[in-house]
């Protein structure tokens, strides 16, 4: 049979993508630094307080805990790219 000359069969449309969600955005990168910096400072001074008591002690108990927990951050992400 003869096809109509007003029916065609595929176009490509090309539609502008004005939206947001359309467009790919990269993902950030997350460190898991900052917060388990956080969480050591925090869990040493609670340490510190208890046991030590005096100011001086109790600062370079925090600032080990802010290095312990930079090197916590650091491995988990590291295990996390790994994956």
């Amino acid at each position: 049979m003869p096809e109509s000359k007003k029916r065609h069969t595929h176009h490509k449309h090309a539609h502008p993508q004005t939206h947001a969600e359309h467009i790919a955005h990269e993902k950030k990168k997350s460190s898991a630094k900052t917060p388990m910096m956080i969480f050591c400072a925090v869990l040493a001074f609670f340490v510190g307080w208890f046991t030590v008591g005096t100011t001086l002690w109790l600062a370079v108990v925090i600032l080990a805990g802010l290095v312990i927990g930079y090197f916590l951050g650091n491995q988990m992400d590291k295990s996390m790219s790994k994956s």
